[in-house]
């Protein structure tokens, strides 16, 4: 069986962030985690409590005028490129991830990942 650890607390400082933008609004308590892979454009409001999991096989990219609510969760593992002027509602999830389906006799936790990329397209709101 193996052996679950800690993916960090997600603290960051903004000199970590890959590329940020001018107006970018961080509310409070929000987590990014391998900021490296994470570039945000200008005018950008991320809300309160978001959690932005950066991932070293992926890149997430917000563009300019991006919307994000509160409570959203965003996992890159398979590259997430958010384009302009969009709006994401609080508590959305958006994931580019999923185990693979196999027989029932198998624990579903242990099952392979598939990766995809997500794209939300310019003017989505």
């Amino acid at each position: 069986m193996r052996q679950f650890k800690s993916h960090g607390s997600g603290n960051f400082t903004i000199d970590q962030i890959a590329m940020l933008g001018s107006n970018v609004i961080f509310e409070k308590d929000i987590c990014i985690w391998h900021p490296e892979t994470v570039s945000i454009g200008n005018n950008v409001y991320i809300g309160h409590r978001t959690m932005l999991k950066g991932h070293p096989k992926g890149k997430l990219s917000i563009a300019n005028n991006v919307w994000i609510g509160q409570n959203v969760f965003i996992h890159s593992a398979g590259s997430v490129d958010i384009q302009s002027d969009v709006g994401i509602g609080p508590s959305v999830q958006i994931l580019t991830s999923s185990h693979q389906i196999t027989p029932r006799t198998e624990l579903l936790l242990n099952s392979p990942l598939e990766f995809e990329a997500v794209c939300i397209e310019t003017g989505a709101d």
